[in-house]
């Protein structure tokens, strides 16, 4: 069913409706104000049309985007709240997962995307326009170049093994790295190294979690 919405986002038809919205993200204890919400669904639409491959697998319908993507992308969003943090880059964002789900929320968050594939952040910067987020920087570089560092990292859809070894590089001590992931927080240590200590863990649904890690000198 289409949902014509006329105070919204470019006066924006909405195949996933905004009540839809705000009812599936009620299980994670989450309720956006009708400005926000707007924004998760027309992100999630853009998502669904991109002509670009952002996210992993090709969902049948926009519900599905929401709920595999950016729903889930917002499951990172408590464990955020727990910890102090200035500035944060999300690693091989794609289409700008987590960041983007997480700054429509959080958007004093100034967010560095990071991602070597150029349509990709593209994607991600004409996304932020058209969504009105200000404070969203990019960088188009592999892991191993980057030499900012953060004080916290967001990881979702990265295989450790392509980050661990640089992980350090990026993150100020005392920093967080927020993972989602399927591994166990074990294995994860034992790939980040004795620097990194798990301090929270928030359970993402599917056998996945949400572990959150903090860089000790």
């Amino acid at each position: 069913m289409y949902i014509f919405h006329g105070g919204g986002i470019c006066g924006t038809i909405y195949m996933l409706s905004l009540e839809k919205v705000k009812n599936l993200l009620l299980p994670l204890g989450i309720t956006p104000t009708d400005d926000q919400t707007e924004k998760l669904a027309r992100y999630t639409q853009l998502l669904f049309s991109s002509t670009i491959n952002v996210i992993s697998r090709r969902a049948k319908d926009e519900e599905e985007v929401f709920i595999r993507h950016t729903a889930d992308a917002l499951t990172g969003l408590t464990a955020l709240e727990s910890i102090p943090f200035s500035n944060i880059a999300d690693l091989g964002s794609g289409g700008g997962l987590p960041g983007i789900p997480l700054k429509i929320m959080r958007p004093e968050i100034e967010l560095t995307v990071i991602d070597s594939n150029k349509k990709k952040t593209l994607f991600i910067d004409l996304a932020a326009r058209e969504l009105k987020l200000t404070g969203v920087s990019y960088i188009n570089e592999r892991f191993e170049n980057i030499r900012k560092t953060f004080s916290a990292i967001t990881v979702r859809a990265v295989a450790p093994g392509d980050y661990a070894p640089y992980i350090l590089n990026m993150i100020r001590p005392g920093g967080h790295l927020v993972i989602w992931t399927t591994e166990d927080h074990k294995t994860l240590t034992e790939m980040l190294g004795n620097r990194f200590r798990v301090v929270d863990k928030v359970s993402s649904g599917n056998s996945k979690s949400v572990i959150v890690f903090q860089c000790f000198t």
